[in-house]
């Protein structure tokens, strides 16, 4: 019942974003080591 939520959607993709929030922060942080792509 929770999925058909009008929240359920947004924070489903908000979820999803995680992962390449975790790069973008370690991009900018200098967490991606000496071969970015490998990383990635």
């Amino acid at each position: 019942m929770w999925l058909r939520s009008v929240y359920a959607k947004p924070v489903v993709h908000l979820l999803c974003l995680l992962p390449f929030a975790g790069l973008v922060w370690a991009a900018f942080n200098d967490g991606l080591g000496a071969n970015p792509v490998e990383r990635a």
